[in-house]
């Protein structure tokens, strides 16, 4: 089914709408009222849409993951091996720190409110893939644990490293975080805590 322009153009003036008035408020403080106003929307047609704002951000959060899914769909890989398995994960981590920093203005002053969200975020990008190669990896080579285990320990780490950097500027640019995470997970490849071989 074709989706209404004016549907679409209502969402993205009521998304970027947020996002504008982010740069000046947190959060708590912005209202629906104010979002309505600021992208010349009458309130009914906001909550025609959105049961709150909050239902708004996380509409925000999901167009971030679907960025990212799209640039490292599953489907579209070649997992014959072991290499191009590892390759597409390495892919992934980066493409998922891409968009958070790309969006690390939005997703902070949405998750000074509400943490949760932005741990969603990264916990969706990253696992939801892990869990799909699942299978290829358990392919070419055999796992110790059960894959939906090792993927929320992975992401969970991965999760509390990413909401860190985010938030505590601690000097390491976008470049060296993800290659740091690149080697961490490397590691983790080329031992034997993950596989039975």
């Amino acid at each position: 089914m074709k989706t209404d322009m004016r549907i679409t153009k209502t969402k993205l003036d009521l998304k970027n709408a947020l996002i504008s008035l982010l740069e000046k408020n947190t959060f708590d403080k912005i209202t629906v009222l104010m979002i309505c106003d600021k992208a010349m929307v009458h309130r009914v047609t906001f909550y025609a849409h959105y049961k709150d704002k909050f239902d708004l951000s996380h509409d925000i959060v999901n167009d971030i993951i679907e960025k990212v899914m799209a640039k490292s769909s599953v489907s579209n890989g070649d997992f014959s091996d072991f290499q191009k398995v590892f390759g597409y994960c390495m892919n992934l981590i980066e493409n998922a720190i891409g968009e958070c920093f790309a969006n690390k203005n939005i997703l902070c002053a949405i998750s000074s409110q509400e943490n949760s969200i932005l741990s969603f975020l990264i916990n969706t990008m990253i696992e939801k893939s892990l869990i799909e190669l699942g299978g290829q990896i358990a392919k070419i080579r055999p796992l110790k644990y059960n894959i939906d285990f090792i993927c929320s320990f992975i992401c969970g780490g991965y999760c509390k490293v990413v909401l860190d950097w985010l938030f505590n500027d601690k000097g390491v640019s976008k470049e060296q975080f993800v290659k740091s995470l690149q080697a961490v997970l490397a590691n983790s490849f080329n031992s034997n805590i993950l596989f039975d071989n």
